[in-house]
């Protein structure tokens, strides 16, 4: 944990996940201890397989936790979003009505989607594209559509599971430079899924690195390199090396 005074917006106490796999239980998770801050971006890196996109899920709603809680600030959950690794776009729709859609389904009068999809799009840099399908789209401009619609329901939380892998290096390289300066023009808190040691210390303010299955946390590093971060300086290495000889159990 950490002595940070600020009130931590997200705490996992002890959380636990199991799968049935007949008679058999299979943890995912066992006793992982987390908080992530307002604001913060907090980035959980580990191997493929440790459980990391499950650790999201829960935060999600999307699974409950098989034991231990999770707490968000002493209230209710409050308003998350998810940009998936795999965009997740509907292929139904065209890149204006999959921004659209959550508001949607929030029941968002008309000409108030109409508006805040509009933003989300001139932000993201596709306002040629917005009745393009996504089969007319390349992969860094399909999740810049998935960002776009999570971004249009105002969430507090923006959860990322590994949003980045799909993407070649250069398009990834733009779309993380991106994405910051949105999280630093917007009042947000990311947690991102992230297998990419670089990429964790390019992005996160503090990283969580896991262990393998059953997962739990083994060591939470503090990230204070000034923004933007150089990636040869010795202090990025320094980093580096501190997380991946932590995952070299």
């Amino acid at each position: 944990m950490t002595n940070n005074p600020i009130k931590p917006l997200i705490k996992f106490e002890k959380v636990g996940k199991w799968f049935a796999d007949g008679e058999r239980r299979s943890w995912a998770l066992k006793d992982v201890d987390f908080e992530v801050f307002p604001k913060e971006f907090f980035i959980l890196v580990g191997p493929s397989g440790s459980g990391k996109s499950t650790i999201l899920r829960i935060l999600s709603g999307l699974e409950t936790p098989s034991s231990g809680r999770v707490v968000f600030s002493g209230r209710a959950r409050p308003k998350i979003a998810f940009v998936f690794q795999n965009f997740a776009l509907f292929p139904w729709l065209t890149v204006f009505e999959n921004v659209e859609f959550g508001l949607k389904m929030e029941g968002v009068p008309a000409e108030e989607r109409r508006r805040r999809v509009a933003a989300q799009i001139e932000m993201i840099g596709l306002e040629k594209f917005e009745n393009y399908y996504p089969r007319e789209l390349s992969g860094g401009m399909k999740q810049r559509v998935g960002i776009a619609r999570a971004l249009a329901v105002n969430p507090q939380i923006i959860l990322m599971d590994e949003p980045f892998s799909e993407l070649d290096s250069f398009t990834a390289k733009n779309l993380r430079k991106e994405l910051l300066n949105i999280w630093q023009r917007r009042d947000l808190t990311v947690v991102m899924v992230s297998h990419l040691i670089e990429e964790a210390v390019e992005l996160g303010d503090r990283l969580a690195v896991l262990t393998p299955q059953p997962a739990s946390v083994e060591k939470i590093i503090r990230n204070g390199l000034p923004r933007p971060r150089d990636r040869r300086a010795p202090e990025f290495f320094k980093i580096e090396d501190e997380t991946e000889a932590i995952l070299k159990f």
